[in-house]
């Protein structure tokens, strides 16, 4: 029966003296539910969905029957960190394992002590639906024993073991992390080459006079092109295996933060990523019936690489995934992307 409004801040009678866990106060649930964190590496939507959780417990002091879905959200967040440790996006659809799998895969990669002691079959129970309301002490059993797998997971110093190749067999996470900051730092080279091809300093070999006019011509276009396909890999193609929504694991959290970074509304940025599919689909890709070339302008589809880039290794990347990309530290494409300005300034000098 659903509380009256002004008895919602009511002690739930099992925690009364006359119920089954009398003597236990607000207190005594939160500093239970403190006992158990997760190291700082963990993606936010992991600790995010980790202390929901814990909060529904902790509340659960005002209705006992929150044990049942702040167990249910503990077995989600088992799954999240899973999926976002081992590389399953929960947006592809194909690519849908289930718990036992997934907890059998980290087994085998050593990235955990435990395959999860038939964790999944009481994740069934949850998933199902059930009318069991648990008790806190299950509850807290459950949360360390969860929190213990996920520490592992996210255990900097826990190398993952690489299953053996097959035919099919997805990418790890870590495996599409390092080429989205490969693709970063492609776009980044192409644009600083045809910006250059743009500039004063390629303008005149351009110029129908020019000897070589038509190899300059083609160079530029060809930069520009690349750097287009590239943008639409990550920030574009909303079935691409590297764009965002399928690689952060708080694709909210980041896309607001993005748009805070560009200085954009939604709709702004909807239409930055229509402008570069537009040329893509057109003149790229294919070459379609329209007659007008609209050449995006790139100043925005720069800066929402720049953040992609430095997000990916600053929220999502765990220490060491990165290592060997000459591009693999906040700032970095920043500075590869002046070299590269520098290095096409002094080509056309020479030229």
């Amino acid at each position: 029966m659903l509380k009256e409004a002004g008895h919602l801040l009511e002690r739930s009678s099992i925690y009364g003296e006359d119920g089954g866990f009398g003597g236990l106060t607000l207190e005594d649930l939160h500093r239970d539910a403190s006992k158990y964190e997760l190291p700082p590496g963990v993606p936010e939507g992991v600790q995010r969905s980790f202390d929901a959780a814990r909060h529904t417990y902790i509340y659960s002091y005002f209705s006992y029957d929150l044990l049942t879905p702040a167990t249910s959200q503990l077995f989600a967040c088992l799954e999240l960190a899973l999926r976002a440790r081992l590389g399953y996006s929960a947006a592809d659809k194909s690519n849908m394992a289930t718990l036992f799998v997934m907890l059998d895969e980290a087994k085998k990669r050593t990235l955990t002590r435990s395959d999860g002691n038939g964790l999944h079959k009481l994740r069934n129970v949850f998933q199902h639906g059930t009318e069991s309301i648990i008790d806190p002490n299950v509850f807290l059993s459950l949360l360390e024993e969860i929190s213990s797998l996920i520490c592992d997971l996210f255990d900097p110093n826990r190398d993952s073991v690489a299953l053996p190749e097959i035919e099919g067999e997805p990418m790890t996470r870590k495996d599409r992390l390092r080429r989205v900051a490969i693709i970063c730092a492609d776009f980044a080279r192409n644009l600083a080459y045809y910006r250059v091809g743009q500039s004063q300093s390629g303008s005149a070999f351009h110029d129908p006079s020019h000897p070589q006019a038509s190899f300059w011509r083609q160079a530029n276009a060809n930069f520009l092109d690349l750097a287009v396909l590239e943008w639409c890999k990550i920030l574009g193609e909303r079935k691409g295996k590297h764009y965002w929504r399928r690689i952060v694991s708080d694709p909210r959290g980041f896309e607001e933060k993005m748009l805070l970074h560009l200085g954009m509304k939604a709709g702004e940025f909807s239409r930055v990523v229509e402008t570069m599919r537009e040329y893509r689909d057109t003149f790229v890709a294919h070459l379609d019936s329209s007659r007008i070339m609209n050449i995006p302008t790139l100043s925005a589809a720069h800066a929402a690489v720049c953040f992609y880039h430095e997000y990916v290794i600053t929220h999502e990347a765990l220490a060491g995934e990165l290592e060997g990309l000459p591009h693999a530290t906040p700032g970095n494409l920043s500075s590869g992307y002046a070299q590269c300005l520098a290095e096409a300034e002094q080509v056309y000098r020479s030229a």
